[in-house]
């Protein structure tokens, strides 16, 4: 689908010079047609803040390739330009390697007959990025049966992967966790084998029965793989991208959205589910995506995410498509912590942490950016008083007893899962030490 610049050019006009650089350049098919903004920008360039933003969402890949396609090398730092360069390179050897092992693993797993279906990752890489190295990814997503995680393990190991941090059992992972991570010994890359898509907080869950199920074959070159439908493969990016960055469900204004997606909370992740519409958009089933949607009681997140990147990014959704989905209503007990730090985004980080001591025991630093910990509080305001509709969901979807839904044994139930979250990361963190403590006196 051809992209109409126009949209593109209004967004930057209330921009900073080095957030309009930012937007021009992860709209990478049409820099051709930005080239003279590109210069007019580069005279009024803060080279250190363009840095810092490059820095909290691992974009010097984005800006080398316009500053190369663009002839702009000359006019920037030599410093600048270098180091963009090799994080350019750098990922483009990343993806190579990458996709040699997915060639080596899945007609392993295929032939073996063992469940499995990749999402994200280089399967986007190669297809919504043109296999250009500005597509970001740090490992291999395999959604399988916890049923046959043991024996893709063992499959897996001639190839040299290994389970990382084998100072825990298997077992405590899939009782604990979502997945398990696996590493090649000999090039470190990294699979993670996910039993779940999310974890149970953030209320809504496709079953992974659900994706294997619902899944086809896509050719990437060399090798075939089994990725979702495409309507669910998108309404899985969607709710990806708003659990990394969830302040998105508060961001009311046109201004708060677009703060947000320079501010290092991952919106960026959205340009996934950006490409993915243009580039699926006439074989996208719309009526099929709004029913998953319901289905797996997401809708009000479907129309959030379609509404961020429409506005944000100027994604062509239907017309009337996202207005006839149920808006996300935060509950009161939800919203003023979100709102709160809507607020503190524009602030200096530093001052923020000088002065709110409370945030140091529910955030972490992480590239000058506010970043959820280990358990996302605002998911557990609605997993502790979950939303009506939620309430009827579990009786027409799960037909659970009324004592499994009630909201007494939600409350209670939710802090014993909380407690359970808290002991294994405690756990976890303290076998870590014990193991790394006597790897280093051996």
């Amino acid at each position: 689908m051809n992209q109409d610049i126009t949209p593109v050019a209004q967004s930057i006009a209330a921009l900073t010079p080095e957030q309009a650089f930012t937007y021009l350049s992860v709209h990478f098919r049409t820099i051709d047609q930005h080239t003279n903004r590109f210069k007019a920008l580069l005279p009024r360039m803060d080279w250190q803040k363009l840095y810092a933003i490059g820095l909290r969402n691992n974009l010097f890949a984005h800006f080398y390739r316009v500053l190369k396609h663009a002839e702009l090398q000359p006019l920037a730092p030599a410093d600048f330009v270098a180091y963009c360069r090799d994080r350019y390179f750098f990922f483009d050897f990343k993806i190579n390697a990458y996709r040699q092992e997915m060639a080596a693993v899945l007609p392993l797993l295929h032939a073996q007959d063992l469940p499995y279906v990749t999402s994200r990752g280089y399967h986007f890489c190669y297809h919504l990025y043109d296999n250009l190295p500005v597509k970001v990814f740090n490992d291999i997503d395999l959604f399988t049966t916890p049923e046959v995680v043991d024996d893709i393990i063992v499959r897996l190991e001639p190839l040299g992967y290994r389970l990382r941090g084998n100072s825990l059992s298997l077992d405590y992972y899939k009782k604990y966790h979502l997945h398990v991570q696996l590493q090649n010994q000999k090039n470190s890359v990294l699979i993670e084998l996910h039993w779940a898509p999310d974890h149970k907080y953030t209320l809504y869950q496709v079953p992974v029965s659900f994706i294997l199920e619902h899944s086809r074959t896509c050719s990437m070159g060399t090798f075939d793989a089994r990725v979702p439908d495409r309507e669910l493969e998108l309404l899985l990016t969607l709710l990806h991208s708003i659990k990394h960055a969830p302040l998105i469900k508060y961001a009311h204004t046109q201004a708060e959205r677009m703060q947000l997606f320079f501010s290092g909370i991952e919106a960026m992740k959205f340009l996934d589910c950006h490409y993915y519409i243009r580039h699926q958009y006439d074989k996208i089933n719309w009526q099929r995506l709004a029913e998953l949607s319901r289905q797996f009681f997401c809708a009000d997140h479907l129309r959030v995410g379609l509404e961020y990147i429409q506005q944000v990014l100027h994604t062509p959704v239907p017309q009337d498509f996202t207005a006839a989905l149920p808006p996300y209503k935060p509950r009161p007990a939800e919203s003023w912590l979100p709102r709160l730090l809507l607020r503190l985004q524009n602030q200096d980080v530093n001052r923020v942490k000088r002065h709110w001591r409370w945030v140091h025991a529910l955030f972490s630093r992480h590239h000058d950016a506010l970043v959820f910990n280990h358990i996302r509080i605002i998911d557990l305001f609605r997993f502790f008083n979950p939303p009506k509709a939620y309430l009827g969901h579990l009786k027409t979807r799960h037909n659970l007893p009324y004592w499994r839904r009630n909201r007494l044994y939600l409350f209670f139930h939710g802090l014993w899962q909380v407690w359970l979250n808290v002991y294994s990361a405690a756990k976890e963190l303290l076998c870590r030490k014990r193991h790394d403590s006597a790897t280093h006196s051996a």
